[in-house]
């Protein structure tokens, strides 16, 4: 796991010299910010099941897990308003559908319209 604010103090000191426009302090949140999502998908990585698959399918399904996450999470976000009941039951549709082990069924089912429509029915089952 990486450090994110030394690797963002370290990013800043790189960047002061290359770009007098920027202040130190302008270039830590970009390094924060970059070294933040960093971690996020470090963490995100580490808890997913492990995939079953090639090396090359593990790796590509691997980044569309993550698309799939980041994309998920912004839809959620829509649904902040939703009833309680309905959110958990989201929630659970999302985490049944990461812990789905299968590269190939990761890479064949790629499209984020896909996984959308795929949560929004596994959540139906819950409620």
């Amino acid at each position: 796991m990486i450090n994110v604010m030394k690797e963002a103090h370290e990013y800043a000191k790189a960047r002061i010299g290359k770009n007098r426009n920027r202040t130190y302090r302008q270039n830590l949140v970009s390094g924060l910010k970059k070294f933040h999502a960093i971690a996020r998908r470090e963490r995100m990585i580490e808890s997913f099941p492990a995939l079953e698959g090639s090396e090359k399918q593990i790796k590509w399904a691997i980044d569309i897990r993550i698309q799939v996450v980041n994309a998920l999470d912004r839809i959620f976000e829509d649904y902040a308003l939703v009833e309680k009941k309905e959110q958990k039951a989201l929630k659970t549709a999302i985490k049944e559908i990461m812990a789905t082990s299968s590269a190939k069924w990761w890479i064949e089912n790629r499209e984020t319209g896909f996984f959308t429509k795929a949560v929004i029915a596994q959540a139906k089952t819950h409620l």
